[in-house]
């Protein structure tokens, strides 16, 4: 049985079947940690339990902070209120992916003309009519209202997060029995360098900004 940190690392690894080695965790060489390359969580080995996860990537340091800010979860729920909220999905039944096309929608025919000579042409799958899918994936409402992904962004001192992201940070809070959060690492509004959320002594969660373009709907001020 998995225990409470393993379980949330595996809520933040990639799904990105190009990089497959994020599909799971894996063992920094200090901590054990899981990304989908815009965050990372990380866990003590001794929290995360005593059989280790195979080496990956390189250590991500984020610089820190001469002293700690202090975010309230509940402040930021109240943040997600103002946000654009959609319906909670989870997954019941997995999409299922057409071999035959390996999921692209196509296949590629080959054509031998008289004089010997081979001609090639892409067309759609005939098996999965080119929509690379045997089925889609079911889903099922939860019944919650959570930000959308990639909407809006919560600013923590002039520095943008997507909400969502954010969202998922204090699922993992509530998890853990968490109340208040440490950002041990913030950059300056603008720039391109991570912040570190420290959760306990057990955990820290490492996120990427977002850009200016997407609509902030709060902003953090913090001391």
């Amino acid at each position: 049985m998995k225990n409470k940190y393993q379980e949330l690392l595996l809520k933040f690894c990639g799904n990105d079947e190009y990089r497959p080695k994020l599909a799971h965790p894996f063992f920094d060489g200090v901590d054990v940690c899981a990304t989908d390359c815009y965050w990372l969580m990380r866990v003590k080995p001794e929290a995360y339990g005593l059989e280790l996860p195979n080496p990956g990537p390189k250590r991500i340091e984020a610089k820190p902070l001469k002293k700690p800010l202090v975010l309230s979860v509940e402040n930021l729920v109240s943040a997600f209120l103002k946000c654009d909220l959609v319906d909670e999905k989870v997954i019941v039944s997995p999409e299922v992916k057409c071999e035959e096309c390996d999921g692209t929608g196509e296949v590629e025919w080959e054509y031998c003309g008289n004089e010997k000579k081979n001609y090639y042409e892409y067309f759609d799958c005939p098996i999965c009519e080119g929509s690379g899918v045997l089925r889609e994936a079911v889903t099922r409402n939860t019944g919650r209202k959570i930000p959308e992904k990639l909407n809006n962004s919560i600013s923590i001192n002039g520095v943008a997060f997507d909400a969502y992201r954010l969202f998922c940070i204090v699922e993992a809070c509530n998890e853990l029995g968490i109340e208040t959060m440490f950002i041990t690492s913030l950059g300056k509004p603008g720039s391109c360098d991570p912040a570190a959320f420290k959760l306990n002594d057990h955990c820290e969660v490492i996120l990427m900004p977002m850009g200016s373009k997407y609509k902030s709907v709060h902003s953090f001020n913090l001391k």
